[in-house]
Order: structure tokens, then C-alpha cells, then sequence
């Protein structure tokens, strides 16, 4: 390969992860993570730091002993267990540097794979370039980069339709196994980064491109009816047999735990424990019909005017419609699912079937079915716009995007500000799509528009104070997680850094609890992330230093320790919460609590022993706290009910 051929090959991916370095240089190169979303720090950091640390001692992690007086782990669906980046990272890097880089390699690996994919299904290399910075840079510019299992399930999907692309053009039976192979295991990722949602959308892309593919060979006669069947059958068993190791211990774990109640079933039994009244059935959080011009503003989740003025061309061309058609009825799908209007009809009447409830709980969770749709098609427009003769015929390929994505947000109402970028880009781009006429080897100049622009856009949100910036149309709250990506401000180091309580509890033989009740919401103390918090220990922090907690925030939790914990002192909390207002003696002796941290200044209670402070937050040894182990000589046995009655009187005897 020439010089000037191997940089044509390696400008568009060089590109795409240059541009991802640049938007998160901070997690990148600063080693920093923001307190912008809620669950890096809470729930991935420790988690899977927690994982890292066992596997790099050669064990697999049954079991955790620190959050939520011990839990099962590799069951997890959130684990981290059998999703290879994290035990990758985590394995081999310390804590403070796997997670930011974690954080940046998803995306990374959504534009490269969807790069491959596209150039495997015969895109140029500038078509296959503004479909990969799309996905990437709309994943790294906007709030999606922190959340983490929607940016892994996104960037597996992209590996998955590659792997299948290669599957459906493979005649060897040694390939068609090894690609077969390889397919299964990036869908297994996806179930890794996102068992529920995340595998939903992954699942849909995968079969309504497996569809239009294998029609395709179909009608050029590539294979028969017959042998295109057969193909399907073996991919369904292939799919959950090459994932057994990530599906079995879920499918396992699922009937212990409080996700087995249903999200309608926690809200209900939550409400009963607490004795406040039970909530309306209705639909979680559903997004209005406008959201999906999120993507036509900027700052944001913003796809750039190339890939939305492209977004419809493909339409128009024989060779790429049948993709094309795949993609648009899976973002048709996908955003008929994410409107609360619809969520609302399912909750009122098919609240009972199977899985409507998960889809209830959170139907604006399909919106990230557009953001993998849109950037595919509007890396098909930019060859179809190549491949167009006539200038009615061009004019009818913009005419729908212009239209949707340039026209109606004013008319509706979309602040000014958030389109001037767009409409300014979309002015420029009109004119290299118009060079292109002329001279087809400036189609180089699109993807590098694109990447300016939308590198811009992205920097332009790190400037701002909040992520919560008006459209004009829909409330700002509403928007996430497609806001603009803030600038990181914590220094993931100084996160992992034992201060005198942590050194302190590590030399107790017990549970510990963080304590301060002032600070509790419905989330529990998910809000308070800043520095000033972390030595109070919690939102899970003690798993960092292998600290024995009472409380967590896990989505999955064992339904004992889920009932017991709403039962023993009533409360209004999420049903991903746990943690602990008021708890009575009984409860700290059941739990084996040892220590705990609240607030500097409290007067010590009779036995109580002080055993180190940070600032405005001290560590106690309880009184006569509780022994580890106890041989009991009597029991009795007791119905759920009556046992959990029994357990949550303030006078039960451990």
C-alpha cells in the first residue's frame, strides 16, 4: 500500500479518535470525572474498581461484603462481570485511571466500529467517517459519555452489526463460524453494558439488519429461503449459548432480588411499608413529541448538518434503500416507544403482560435508538447525494431533512441560540455538498466540516455552568442525558484517597453506616457527591478502601435486604436506594453494624468511643457493638410476612 493510500485508509478512524481525545481530553490526559451524572462516582467507580481489585488477585467476585451488608456480585447485572473493557481496565490499570479512560474508549469505539460496519456494507471512506464521528462525538459532546451503560450498549451495537456485515458475506464454513462467533460475543457486550433497554435496542438494530441483508442475498440468489432460515436458527442458538457465562448467573440472581417484584410491585410494597398511599399507575419518564430535535441543537448531543441534511437522501437510491429502511423503522420504533403518550396507554393496559413493565418504567430510554439510526443514515446520505444526477432529483434528497431538522425547530419554537451553530454549519455544508457536484474529491471536506463543527459545539457546552440550557420548547430537566457534556472538576486520585476515618474503620472488625440524615432525599444521598461529603462515606464510597457498608445504590438488590430496610423504619426513597434515617438498635445489631460516621460535634453516647475525624464528619464505635459470629439454640419458623413483622420490631433480639 502506497503512503497516500494507507493515509486515505487511516485518515477517517484517526479522525474519529482524535476528535475524542480533544472533547474528553480531561478524562483523557487530567485523569478527572464529574459530578454531572450521579453514577460514575456511586455505583461504577467503586463497583467495578471492587471487581478489578478481585480479579487482579485471581479470584472470581461471588460476593461483595461492602454495600448493602453484603450482596451477591458476578450476578450483578451491573456488575461488570463478563463485560470485557471494564475487567480489562480495571485489571490492569489503578482505579483512579480505568474509569475516566473507560469513559472515553466507548465512544471511541462506537465511531470506529460504525466506521467498520458502514465501509463493510460499501460506503466510501467520507460517508463511513461522518457516520463514526456522528456516533461518536454525539455520545462524547453530551451527558451519554458519563452514562455509561447506554454509551457501551451504543458502541457494542456498532461491533455487533459489524461482525453480522461480515457473517452475511462470508462463504466458508470456518468463517461463517468464526464471524458467527464473534457476533454472539459482541451481543453478549451488550447485555454486559445494558441488560435491559440497551440489549432491547441492540437486539432490534441486529434483526432489522440481519432482515434486509439476507433479503438481499435472497433476491441476488446469493443463498436461498431455505439456507437463510437456517442461518437465522443458528444465530438464535448461538446468542444465548456463546453468552451463557454473562446470562445464567443473571437469570439466576433475577428471582431473589427486588427487580423480581416489577417496578410497579417496589412502588406498591414501598408505599404499603412506608404507609403513605400507593402511587397511580402510569408511565415513567416519556419524552414529547419534540425531544428528537435535540439533535438539531447545539450545545448537546448535536449530529452536525451533514448527518441531518443527509439523514432522508438514502431513501432515494436503489442500492442503499434497503439499509436505509432498516434504519428508519427501527428510529421510527424507537421513537414512538420513547413518547410518554404511549407509555401511557401501555401502563393503563397492558400493565400486566411481561416486560411492559420495565418498558413503562423508563420509555425515554428508546430515544437512544435515534442516536445510533441517525449517524447511519446520514453517512448513506452522503453517498447518495454522491451518486444523484440531476438537480431535481438532489433538491428532492434535502427537501424531508431540510424541512424537519432546519425548518420546523424555529417554527416550533427552539431558541435561537441553540440553532444559530446548526443553521450556520448547515449554510457551509450546502456548499461543499454543492462542490462535491464539481469536483467529487472534495467529499474529504464533509467529514472534516462536520468535525469541526461538531467539536464546537461540544466545547461551547464544557464552557457552561449547567447542563440544563433552555430549547424553548421542551423543559431543560427533561432533556437528559442528550445535554452538553460539563467540564470533569474531581480528581479521580484524590477520590480513591483513604483520609484518617477511612484508615481508621479499616481497623474495625465490623459493619460501618454513614450517617447523616439532613443530607437524605428520595435518592438517598445520590446529591451529595462533592468533596466536602466523601468522608462520611457514603453513595458507596467505603467499597473503595474494602469497607464493610449497610447502605448502597444498586438497582438489583436482594429482595430481603430491599424489604427489610423499608420495613424496620418507614421511608420515601427509590427504589434503587438504600440507606437508613433512623434506624433503631434492633436493626444495627441484626446488621452487625460496628462503627459509624455522622456528623462532628455529636456528643458521644455512653460507651461510644471516638476513633478519628474529618472535618465536619466523625467516626464512632458503637457501645457493645455486636459480635460477627453467633451460635443460636432456637429458632422459629415464620411465613414472609410474619418474619418480616417480627425482624422490624424495635425489640427483636438478634
Amino acid at each position: 500500500m502506497t503512503p497516500r493510500r494507507a493515509a486515505a485508509a487511516w485518515a477517517g478512524p484517526l479522525l474519529i479518535v482524535i476528535a475524542v481525545l480533544i472533547v474528553l481530553r480531561d478524562f483523557a490526559f487530567g485523569g478527572l470525572i464529574g459530578i454531572q451524572h450521579v453514577d460514575p462516582l456511586a455505583y461504577w467507580m467503586p463497583t467495578h474498581c471492587a471487581l478489578g481489585e478481585s480479579l487482579r488477585a485471581g479470584m472470581v467476585p461471588a460476593w461483595n461484603p461492602s454495600a448493602l451488608a453484603g450482596a451477591p456480585f458476578a450476578a450483578d447485572p451491573q456488575s461488570g462481570w463478563m463485560y470485557l473493557p471494564v475487567m480489562a481496565l480495571y485489571t490492569a490499570l489503578p482505579c483512579e485511571w480505568a474509569l475516566p479512560l473507560f469513559i472515553v474508549l466507548q465512544p471511541i469505539l462506537a465511531g470506529l466500529a460504525l466506521y467498520w460496519f458502514l465501509r463493510i456494507e460499501g460506503l466510501s471512506r467520507p460517508a463511513a467517517t461522518v457516520g463514526g464521528l456522528a456516533l461518536a462525538l454525539g455520545i462524547a459532546g453530551s451527558r451519554v459519555a458519563v452514562t455509561v451503560p447506554f454509551s457501551g450498549a451504543l458502541a457494542w451495537t456498532a461491533v455487533t452489526l459489524a461482525c453480522a456485515a461480515r457473517l452475511v458475506r462470508t462463504v466458508t464454513p470456518r468463517g461463517r463460524l468464526g464471524w458467527t462467533t464473534a457476533m454472539a460475543l459482541a451481543w453478549g457486550q451488550i447485555a454486559g453494558a445494558h441488560m435491559t433497554h440497551g440489549l432491547v435496542i441492540g437486539t432490534l438494530a441486529l434483526a432489522a439488519y440481519l432482515v434486509v441483508a439476507l433479503r438481499r442475498d435472497i433476491r441476488a440468489g446469493r443463498r436461498t429461503a431455505r439456507s437463510a432460515l437456517a442461518s437465522s436458527a443458528v444465530l438464535l442458538v448461538a446468542l444465548p449459548l456463546v453468552n451463557a457465562a454473562i446470562l445464567l448467573p443473571r437469570l439466576a440472581y433475577a428471582p431473589r432480588t427486588s427487580v423480581a417484584m416489577g417496578y410497579r410491585g417496589m412502588e406498591v410494597l414501598a408505599a404499603r411499608l412506608a404507609g403513605i398511599p400507593a402511587p397511580d399507575v402510569g408511565a415513567g419518564a416519556g419524552s414529547a413529541p419534540s425531544w428528537a430535535l435535540t439533535f438539531a441543537s447545539s450545545p448537546g448531543a448535536y449530529l452536525g448538518a451533514a448527518t441531518l441534511l443527509l439523514s432522508a437522501a438514502a431513501f432515494r437510491s436503489g442500492r442503499l434503500r434497503p439499509l436505509a429502511t432498516a434504519m428508519g423503522v427501527l428510529a421510527g420504533v424507537s421513537y414512538v416507544l420513547s413518547l410518554n403518550a404511549v407509555a401511557g396507554v401501555a401502563a393503563r393496559t397492558l400493565i400486566d403482560v411481561p416486560l411492559v413493565d420495565i418498558y413503562v418504567h423508563e420509555p425515554n430510554r428508546f430515544r437512544y435508538g435515534l442516536l445510533l439510526c441517525l449517524p447511519i443514515l446520514g453517512a448513506l446520505g452522503v453517498d447518495a447525494w454522491r451518486e444523484t444526477r440531476g438537480r431535481r432529483d438532489r433538491l428532492l434528497l434535502l427537501a424531508p431533512a431540510v424541512a424537519l431538522w432546519f425548518v420546523l425547530p424555529p417554527i416550533v419554537g427552539v431558541a435561537a441560540a441553540r440553532l444559530a451553530l446548526p443553521l450556520a454549519a448547515a449554510a457551509v455544508t450546502l456548499v461543499v455538498l454543492a462542490a462535491m457536484l464539481r469536483r467529487p474529491g472534495s467529499a474529504a471536506a464533509v467529514p472534516a466540516l462536520l468535525a469541526v463543527e461538531v467539536l464546537v459545539s461540544a466545547l461551547m457546552g464544557q464552557r457552561l455552568a449547567t447542563e440544563y440550557v433552555s430549547t424553548g420548547t421542551l423543559p431543560p430537566t427533561t432533556q437528559g442525558p442528550f445535554t452538553p457534556l460539563l467540564t470533569p472538576t474531581v480528581a479521580a486520585s484524590a477520590y480513591v484517597r483513604a483520609g484518617p476515618i477511612e484508615e481508621a474503620l479499616a481497623g474495625e472488625r465490623g459493619r460501618f453506616l454513614g450517617w447523616a440524615p439532613s443530607l437524605i432525599g428520595e435518592r438517598g444521598y445520590l446529591e451529595d457527591q462533592q468533596p466536602a461529603y466523601w468522608p462520611l462515606l457514603v453513595n458507596q464510597r467505603g467499597m473503595l478502601f474494602g469497607l464493610e457498608d449497610v447502605q448502597g445504590y444498586n438497582p438489583t438488590q436482594l429482595a430481603t435486604t430491599w424489604t427489610y430496610l423499608r420495613a424496620v423504619e418507614p421511608k420515601d426513597i427509590k427504589y434503587n436506594a438504600g440507606v437508613y434515617v433512623d434506624p433503631p438498635k434492633a436493626a444495627l445489631d441484626l446488621l452487625q453494624v460496628h462503627a459509624f460516621v455522622t456528623a462532628t460535634g455529636r456528643r458521644p453516647a455512653p460507651g461510644e468511643t471516638v476513633l478519628a475525624t474529618d472535618g465536619r464528619w466523625t467516626a464512632y464505635r458503637r457501645a457493645d457493638p455486636p459480635s460477627r459470629a453467633t451460635v443460636f439454640t432456637q429458632w422459629a419458623v415464620r411465613d414472609h410476612d410474619a418474619a418480616l413483622r417480627a425482624v422490624a420490631r424495635p425489640s427483636f433480639d438478634p
